[in-house]
């Protein structure tokens, strides 16, 4: 009977925050050894976990200094690096990764069970070749980072966003296993052919304004510009469902393109 009650109560914490938890896990002695075996999963500081005896349960944490310790559970990091040279490790059952770095510090030990991988903010360092794991598929860039990435991401991303400030040639720099490719506001370089045809949802910024004729991919079904985009839309693949525009652009689309594809005007 004790065991289909605290089945039941683990059920029921699967829909709580962690907070939740908590104050069900005090509402009986029975249900007070809950909280040593449910999993806590909304993000906390560190500091506010470690004098707690079920430390280890939380799988979602935030780190700004270098730490003796990390709950055994811990799935997701959200890490402060303030100088470069300073360890910091990270474990292997660590699957989302947020680097806040300051001082273009750098983190160069990312295990191989990391797949999704955010840069925040201020970081801005060269990516060098071998440093992202060929584990990460969702690959995010931050506010600030304007680096080149020539063969320096790896070929298992299938996600890949670039920050605002971003605006570098991108020649050699896609791998041909993105299917979702996203620019910042201010990136403004002719692409070619340099996307490559494994990408479906292609998204430009705001300041976007080169020409697209036999550069957009065959295999790409959605299609985005931003504000200051003021090209003629024509010879479009016919792969591609549906175009977003601002509600700025005032070039002309072509009848066969306005035929069959859906426009959406943002």
């Amino acid at each position: 009977m004790l065991t289909l009650y605290q089945d039941i109560l683990f059920k029921i914490s699967e829909l709580l925050s962690d907070y939740e938890k908590i104050s069900l896990s005090m509402s009986s002695k029975i249900s007070d050894k809950l909280k040593y075996m449910f999993t806590y999963s909304d993000k906390i500081h560190i500091s506010k976990i470690y004098h707690l005896p079920y430390f280890d349960n939380f799988e979602h944490i935030e780190i700004s200094n270098s730490v003796i310790r990390l709950p055994k559970r811990v799935k997701r990091i959200y890490c402060f690096i303030f100088a470069s040279g300073k360890r910091h490790f990270v474990p292997s059952s660590v699957t989302h990764l947020k680097l806040v770095a300051h001082n273009n510090a750098t983190l160069d030990n990312i295990p191989f069970s990391v797949t999704n991988l955010i840069y925040d903010s201020y970081f801005n360092n060269p990516i060098k070749t071998g440093y992202i794991p060929t584990s990460v598929t969702h690959l995010t860039f931050g506010f600030f980072f304007n680096q080149k990435n020539k063969k320096c991401i790896p070929p298992s991303v299938t996600h890949l966003t670039f920050g605002y400030h971003f605006n570098q040639s991108i020649e050699n720099s896609i791998p041909p296993s993105v299917t979702h490719l996203t620019f910042g506001c201010h990136f403004d370089h002719p692409i070619n052919d340099y996307i490559p045809t494994s990408v479906t949802h292609l998204t430009f910024g705001d300041r976007f304004n080169q020409q697209i004729k036999n550069c957009i991919p065959s295999s790409v079904t959605h299609l985005t510009f931003g504000d200051q985009f003021d090209q003629p839309i024509r010879d479009i693949p016919h792969s591609v469902v549906e175009i977003t525009l601002s509600k700025e652009y005032e070039n002309q689309i072509s009848l066969d393109v306005q035929s069959r594809v859906k426009i959406l005007w943002d």
